[in-house]
């Protein structure tokens, strides 16, 4: 916002920003709610319900270290384990894994026995290739899920993990993971890991003797954790 705006505009009509940026936002129009966004944060800079929602736009119109920024000033006001879970989460996104660790192993600490910032921190932890440390979080978050859709995502990464050890014995747990995945009932699992699953079956059971094994690591993660 340029000077003549700033001195042209009535602060008391500064909370029409930001319900104007929220329905902006809630009916997909993200690029049009982060201009009043925008300006409702740079008289508001502590509001973290301002924060979080331009946070989200960012995110939306793929300006991740906008919304990673963003989300620094959120936790520096109030460092709580959602604003730690979604900035590490974004850190994931653009591949700095050492900074999705210290972020996810907070929230961790922050928030025990939460199904999706164990997950993420494993990914985390399989960034950084720290198989086993990823390993554990994925076989941890067994006991966490509580939906077939969260034990679909034990069975995949925990797959991913197993693989990268590479030991006869880890294969096969690895083989049997893939196999609990293509188990659960296809409408709750993501299509590529079910490609990928069946992929990785294929190499692991190979129709001749001369397939070598070869995966590819595709993680992933949310963005929102569950409540």
């Amino acid at each position: 916002m340029n000077g003549m705006l700033a001195q042209e505009l009535d602060f008391t009509s500064l909370p029409v920003y930001l319900f104007l940026g929220q329905v902006y936002f809630d009916l997909g129009n993200f690029i049009q709610a982060t201009q009043p966004l925008e300006t409702y944060i740079l008289y508001h800079p502590d509001d973290l319900v301002a924060l979080n929602l331009l946070s989200d736009t960012y995110l939306e119109t793929g300006r991740e270290e906008d919304a990673i920024e963003l989300l620094g000033q959120a936790i520096a006001i109030d460092d709580t384990w959602e604003l730690r879970y979604a900035r590490g989460v974004l850190f994931l996104k653009i591949d700095d894994g050492e900074s999705a660790l210290d972020d996810l192993t907070i929230a961790n600490n922050l928030r025990r026995n939460d199904f999706d910032v164990t997950i993420a921190l494993g990914l985390a932890y399989l960034a950084l290739d720290n198989f086993n440390a990823a390993y554990v979080r994925f076989d941890g978050a067994e006991n966490l899920a509580q939906s077939d859709e969260q034990l679909a995502s034990v069975y995949y990464h925990r797959a991913l993990a197993l693989e990268a050890f590479g030991d006869p014995n880890s294969l096969i747990a690895a083989e049997r993971d893939w196999n609990d995945l293509l188990g659960l009932p296809e409408e709750i699992v993501p299509k590529e890991w079910m490609e990928t699953a069946v992929e990785h079956l294929l190499i692991l059971n190979p129709p001749t003797p001369t397939s070598t094994f070869t995966p590819t690591v595709t993680p992933t993660a949310t963005r929102t954790p569950t409540q």
